[in-house]
């Protein structure tokens, strides 16, 4: 075949070199200085995202750009004119879509050169003198040209792994036409590759998102849409990518990919009926992103065992995220069978020959599991060090570890794990080990201390595993205790115990009821009668689950220590929901805390580890020092508004134990809110009186048939002088309105009952 389409050739090397030099200003892919990168191994078939199908300019690219791979490796020549046929059909199509800021004589140059440059390689004079002839430059001073030119070059890097070419001439393109939507949209998908290849489950970054957030703006393409509402899922901006996909439900062309993305966000709001819908309309059953998908959609659904089989499909594609969501499943399913550590360890045989970053992201969950579950401290050591030798920087070793192992998580970055919990061991009982073992625990101290930049702290990370065993003790207890109280066990307290599914679903914990969490303050434990009576009235006259926290040992430090403790046990409190929301139908939403003194500001921290995501935070007399005095506190170290959909505070000791400044949507405060509030007139606990004020009030208002009653005011000068009376009433505590905002003031009485008919 060869040999017929060359047959009369008469290009002569002079020619060949003449041609050469007249095309070494053409733009294209062999112009482009991609043979670097060019793959060895690259399929026959033309095989592309399908979502490009209806993104004309990238189905072009790509196309092209295995043109310029099948030429460089001396493919079979009528396979590429078929594919250079290909791309004269898509130009068409850039040209009918008509697209005012894509320039259609640039892309036409790209593929003129790209022709040229095959028709030389293969000595095809007759076709290369009449494409040559047709050739034209661009426009260096159209910027809509020279933009689309360095698009298409972008687009070209990305089919290796040049994401850092790739994004700089995307960045070029917007920098000489920034009103060009596509452009945007690439952007965003770039930055999105580039941040998921090392850590799949990483978060996007504002650019990622404001890519696919300019290119939606400019064009309200239901293709970017889907993409910008992808970017707020990951994001865990679940409203905003609700909110988008609902938007373009109704537009989708029909694309798999898209609506496989579309799917996904449907089921992480639960909306099982459109996800199915989607999957329901993809053509390619087969595909190893629809089996992942559908998988998803059973697993989601608590369909674990049947999740398992299209799990097992998919990974058959080489889909390496669905391999831990069948680990995820397999466990759920509670299979016996299952062994995590052959599983992981094949997983590694399996992607020996991927990135390093998926190796390292492998060979760290093979480790923790050996540490974790199979008390080898040998072998987890042996693969630590092997994770950490293939680039002690990675930000995986930084960030929060999540071990696919069901257990309780540890809250901290592979570093803090080994400096924390391993290598402490090995220190106290070195004769346990080999010497095998313990030189790899030196090495991996080494290795942590050389990416502590600071001097002091490398000094304090050498001495920090002699620290931990004189802290061991009090390291050994959790940060809280969380016991439930129902109306089928309001007095037989239930000890739910964090990411321990077992507990959780032999308790009498109902998702469909509201969850109300108590947490008490300083030197409490849980254990008080004030903690007894909230309880009793959550249980008397509400359906709800109640869930005391306990940070007794935490509380009881002195109080310096126990104010900074807050935020530990806050966090800790905040992973405790989002394993109680994952492990059952309960929503952010219906959630609401109840914190006293300093348990306020644990529950701040609690809302804000979870992104404001809680339904509400009451604040009982929010604790003030150290918070609002000697100065007031930036909000990221206490309780604020941000930190649930609504929270509100009831102020009774202001100057002294409690806070006096307005920190919620809407703060009350009876009796002025200072101290000493009626009734409290010994002197000598009349302050501690007050602050406890706050809890009796809010028990009160839970059964209270005429309610505290409280009006708007700016301060409580004018309230008593009745500059207020005037504005509605409404009332604080448990029924206190969602949508109310500002400082409320009222009168209560000097003993129980408290309000005032």
């Amino acid at each position: 075949m060869m040999a017929e389409a060359n047959e009369g050739k008469k290009l002569s090397d002079q020619d060949r070199m003449d041609y050469e030099k007249k095309m070494e200003n053409f733009e294209c892919p062999f112009t482009w200085e991609l043979t670097s990168e060019l793959k060895k191994d690259i399929n026959k078939e033309w095989n592309v995202s399908d979502y490009e199908d209806v993104i004309p300019l990238m189905k072009l690219m790509r196309c092209i750009v295995h043109v310029y791979e099948y030429t460089k490796n001396n493919e079979d020549l009528q396979v590429i004119i078929k594919l250079l046929s290909v791309c004269d059909k898509v130009i068409i199509a850039i040209q009918e879509s008509a697209h005012p800021e894509i320039s259609i004589e640039a892309a036409e140059f790209i593929l003129r050169s790209t022709k040229c440059f095959v028709f030389l390689h293969f000595k095809m004079e007759p076709e290369l003198k009449e494409i040559f002839a047709e050739t034209k430059s661009i426009d260096t001073f159209d910027k809509r040209q020279t933009s689309t030119i360095k698009a298409c070059k972008s687009i070209a890097w990305s089919k290796y792994a040049g994401t850092k070419e790739s994004i700089e001439f995307i960045r070029e393109a917007i920098a000489d036409n920034a009103n060009c939507d596509l452009w945007y949209c690439i952007l965003g998908k770039l930055l999105r590759y580039k941040r998921r290849t090392p850590l799949f489950y990483a978060e996007p970054d504002a650019e990622e998102i404001e890519s696919f957030e300019k290119a939606y703006d400019i064009m309200k393409n239901p293709i970017y849409g889907v993409f910008l509402g992808k970017a707020y899922s990951e994001k865990k901006k679940n409203d905003e990518s609700w909110e988008i996909f609902k938007r373009v439900l109704p537009d989708i062309p029909q694309n798999d990919t898209l609506l496989l993305i579309v799917a996904l966000g449907c089921m992480q709001m639960k909306d099982f009926h459109n996800a199915k819908n989607c999957l329901d309309k993809v053509a390619k059953t087969s595909d190893s992103m629809y089996l992942h998908y559908k998988g998803l959609y059973l697993s989601k659904q608590g369909q674990y065992a049947e999740s398992c089989l299209f799990f097992e499909e998919a990974i058959k594609g080489n889909n390496y995220q669905a391999e831990y969501n069948y680990i995820f499943a397999t466990q759920k399913s509670k299979n016996k069978d299952f062994n995590l550590t052959q599983y992981l360890l094949q997983m590694l045989d399996r992607y020996r020959n991927w990135s390093k970053a998926v190796l390292q992201n492998i060979t760290l969950h093979l480790a923790y599991t050996y540490f974790k579950k199979d008390n080898n401290i040998e072998e987890s050591l042996r693969y630590f060090l092997e994770a950490i030798e293939v680039n002690p920087d990675a930000a995986c070793l930084k960030e929060l570890f999540r071990p696919v192992l069901f257990c309780d998580w540890p809250q901290k970055n592979i570093y803090a794990i080994l400096s924390k919990d391993i290598l402490p061991i090995v220190c106290r009982q070195p004769d346990r080990f080999d010497e095998v073992t313990v030189t790899r625990a030196r090495k991996i101290r080494k290795l942590i201390v050389a990416d502590t930049k600071d001097v002091s702290a490398q000094n304090s990370l050498l001495n920090e595993v002699e620290t931990m065993i004189n802290t061991a003790i009090k390291l050994i207890h959790e940060p809280a205790t969380f016991k439930l109280y129902t109306r089928e066990n309001p007095f037989g307290e239930e000890q739910l115990l964090l990411n321990n599914t077992e507990v959780l679903y032999a308790s009498h914990f109902n998702e469909s009821r509201p969850t109300k969490l108590i947490i008490h303050g300083f030197s409490d434990t849980g254990k008080e009668a004030w903690i007894r009576s909230l309880i009793d009235a959550y249980l008397k006259y509400q359906d709800v689950n109640v869930i005391v926290v306990g940070w007794g040992i935490l509380a009881a430090d002195p109080y310096p220590t126990a104010a900074n403790n807050t935020r530990r046990v806050g966090e800790y409190l905040g992973v405790f929901l989002e394993f109680l929301c994952r492990e059952s139908n309960l929503e952010y939403k219906d959630v609401h805390m109840c914190g006293h003194s300093l348990g306020s500001h644990v529950a701040g921290f609690a809302g804000a580890f979870l992104d404001g995501r809680i339904g509400r935070i009451t604040g009982l007399d929010p604790a003030s020092p150290l918070f609002e005095t000697p100065i007031l506190c930036d909000p990221d170290f206490r309780l604020d508004p941000t930190d649930a959909q609504f929270v509100d505070v009831i102020h009774t000791s202001g100057t002294a134990f409690g806070f006096l400044a307005a920190i919620g949507h809407v703060d009350f405060y009876p009796n002025s809110g200072k101290f000493p509030q009626p009734g409290c007139n010994f002197a000598p606990t009349n302050t501690y009186c007050s602050h406890t004020r706050a809890y009796q009030l809010m028990t009160e208002s839970i059964g209270s048939t005429s309610g505290f009653k409280s009006r708007s005011c700016d301060n409580w000068e004018k309230y008593k002088d009745g500059r207020c009376d005037r504005n509605p009433i409404v009332l604080m505590g448990e029924y206190a309105s969602t949508s109310l905002r500002g400082k409320f003031f009222l009168t209560t009485k000097y003993a129980p009952p408290f309000a005032i008919d």
